[in-house]
């Protein structure tokens, strides 16, 4: 399960079992529940995560409120941008952006198992596996962009007041039954593509 990380997905086969051997003895199963918070915009960053089970909402303030930037699933990893900062700067962000911060707020949207690497490891694996680096960070900076795109999208709704408190002057209600839902996703790709790719639940 180690080799299938997505970190290791650009690494040569031979190259990818070392690493994930590198590994074996040094990670974490993590359980967190409905609703928790795993880490917060600003915290600073200690560790790289997997999502092994369940799925998290990434969400970042805007205004009085909070934007939901996206919902990852099993296989799929975060956690990377605010420890790599210690490495690289980017023009991927508005303004002064201090390293080694989390640029956005993860929680879990249901019950949820993590593979959590250590801040001192994932360093340790970068220094190890040098041709990790590239592909991370591009990735960080891609995440970077995204995120900056879409700020600009809402701050050019004429909305005002409304906007700064999180009323998107919303014309309709989806109501979901959690009890039922299987956790697709489709929903929420649907309302992304609906609102220029920002998602409103």
């Amino acid at each position: 399960q180690l080799e299938s990380l997505p970190i290791f997905s650009t690494l040569d086969p031979a190259i990818r079992t070392e690493a994930a051997r590198f590994l074996t003895d040094k990670v974490e199963l993590i359980s967190v529940d409905p609703g928790q918070t795993i880490f917060r915009q600003d915290d600073v960053a200690t560790d790289y995560y997997v999502v092994r089970l369940g799925f998290v909402k990434i969400t970042q303030n805007y205004g009085q409120g909070e934007r939901v930037l996206n919902y990852i699933g099993p296989g799929n990893g975060f956690g990377e941008i605010g420890l790599l900062s210690e490495y690289q700067q980017t023009d991927a962000v508005d303004g002064p952006r201090r390293p080694g911060l989390r640029t956005a707020t993860c929680a879990a949207l249901d019950h949820v198992e993590l593979i959590r690497i250590r801040g001192t490891v994932f360093r340790k694996l970068l220094n190890r596996f040098p041709e990790m680096m590239e592909p991370l960070s591009a990735k960080a900076e891609e995440l970077l962009k995204r995120d900056k795109d879409a700020k600009a999208r809402l701050q050019a709704i004429p909305a005002g007041e409304f906007l700064d408190q999180g009323l998107y002057l919303a014309q309709s209600l989806l109501v979901l039954d959690l009890e039922r839902c299987t956790r697709c996703d489709e929903c929420t790709k649907a309302c992304a593509d609906t609102h220029d790719g920002v998602t409103r639940l």
